[in-house]
C-alpha cells in the first residue's frame, strides 16, 4: 500500500490523542496538543520514516480541528 495504511493509522492516532487530551479531569490547552503532535510527526520524518509528511503548524492545526469535528465535537464547548 506504499505506506498509505500506516499514514492513515498515524493520523487516527493523532486524532484520538487530540480528543483524549481535551477531556477532563485535566484537559490540555489546544496549543500544547498541536505542539506535541507536530513534534511527534516531525520526529518520525527525522527518524527516516519514508511515509511521514513533514507537518507545518497550519497542517497540525488543521489536523487537530478535523479530529475535534470528527471524533469529539463537544470537547471544546
Amino acid at each position: 500500500d506504499n505506506g498509505t495504511e500506516a499514514v492513515r493509522q498515524r493520523f487516527m492516532e493523532f486524532g484520538h490523542h487530540t480528543c483524549f487530551s481535551l477531556l477532563p479531569p485535566t484537559p490540555q490547552p489546544l496549543e500544547s496538543i498541536v505542539d506535541n503532535i507536530m513534534a511527534a510527526e516531525n520526529k518520525d520524518v527525522a527518524d527516516g520514516n519514508p511515509w511521514s509528511p513533514k507537518f507545518t503548524r497550519a497542517d497540525t492545526e488543521n489536523l487537530t480541528q478535523a479530529a475535534i469535528r470528527t471524533y469529539c465535537p463537544e470537547a471544546q464547548k
